[in-house]
């Protein structure tokens, strides 16, 4: 679903909503197993969600752009200025989102990115949140509610039940969010 080059280390199911709307349309609704460890990858935080119209190609792209421009594209190079910056940098890209550079784990995907905090065309949401309404939207096409949210949350996440849905907070607001997924074209 998508390419990231290296040398880029990013997880679009946890920090792309465009991304998210493909992968909810894509994903097999009835291999469970495979649901449950995508979702694993999001983890158990808080994190910054992007919401903007840029493509994980682009933002991949401009980053890049970025890294070459500044001459950290040597690894070593890279990892002593983020080193030296308290191993995080912030920059921003052409629609005003602000992401954070980061050094990766993984020895040849060691420019980790992703949004930065309360960065413009960005919302800061919690894990549970986001893997609760990515499993409700895949089992659930039609309709995501109060009850759809309290079976995914149930049967696939093992989380306890929400005892209502407040139209201004949390998981409401987000549902809102998640009903415009079908207006947004990615590419």
């Amino acid at each position: 679903m998508s390419s990231i080059p290296e040398p880029l280390l990013f997880n679009p199911l946890k920090h792309h909503l465009g991304y998210i709307k493909v992968y909810i349309s894509q994903v097999n609704r009835d291999d469970i197993t495979k649901l449950k460890s995508d979702l694993l990858s999001i983890g158990d935080s808080q994190m910054d969600l992007y919401t903007g119209a840029l493509s994980i190609a682009q933002i991949s792209h401009q980053i890049l752009i970025f890294i070459n421009d500044s001459l950290l594209s040597n690894k070593s190079i890279y990892i002593k200025y983020i080193h030296e910056l308290n191993d995080h940098y912030k920059i921003t890209i052409s629609d005003g989102s602000e992401w954070i550079l980061r050094e990766g784990l993984n020895s040849e995907r060691y420019i980790h990115f992703h949004p930065a905090r309360y960065s413009p065309n960005t919302i800061r949401i919690k894990a549970n949140t986001l893997k609760s309404l990515i499993a409700a939207c895949i089992i659930h096409k039609n309709h995501v509610g109060l009850s759809e949210i309290n079976q995914v949350r149930s049967e696939i996440l093992n989380l306890g039940p929400l005892k209502q849905l407040i139209s201004d907070c949390g998981i409401a607001r987000r549902i809102k969010l998640f009903d415009q997924l079908s207006r947004l074209t990615y590419t």
